[in-house]
Formats: structure tokens, C-alpha cells, sequence
């Protein structure tokens, strides 16, 4: 699980879920989420996730 913090300070605890190719694999360094999860924390534009995820993100949580 990982916790997941926007900007106001809303968070949400998501689990983590590998859906990579086994062959090809992802990028480094992306973490995409359910709409669930986007709205909990108040995102609903996708161009938002986009743009706004990554200084937010913080892991491990445990």
C-alpha cells in the first residue's frame, strides 16, 4: 500500500498493483490509479493526474 497526498493535503491509501508487460515493462517512475482514487483526492481531469501526481506521491507507507 502507498499513500498518496494532493496539494489541499487529502490523501488516499492505494494499493499497489503491477500491471506491466513482463516482456516490455514500464517507464520508470509512473504510478497511474483508479478513478477512486482520483477522486478522493479531489482530482477529476485526467490532465491533472498528468501533471499533478509526481511531488505528491509519497512511498512506502507501512
Amino acid at each position: 500500500m502507498i499513500r498518496i497526498t494532493a496539494p489541499s493535503g487529502r490523501s488516499v491509501l492505494a494499493k499497489v498493483v503491477d500491471e506491466c508487460d513482463s516482456a516490455d515493462g514500464c517507464a520508470n517512475n509512473i504510478v497511474d490509479g483508479s478513478d477512486g482514487v482520483w477522486a478522493a483526492l479531489g482530482w477529476i481531469s485526467i490532465l491533472m493526474k498528468c501533471t499533478l501526481l509526481g511531488p505528491w506521491l509519497r512511498y512506502p507507507y507501512g
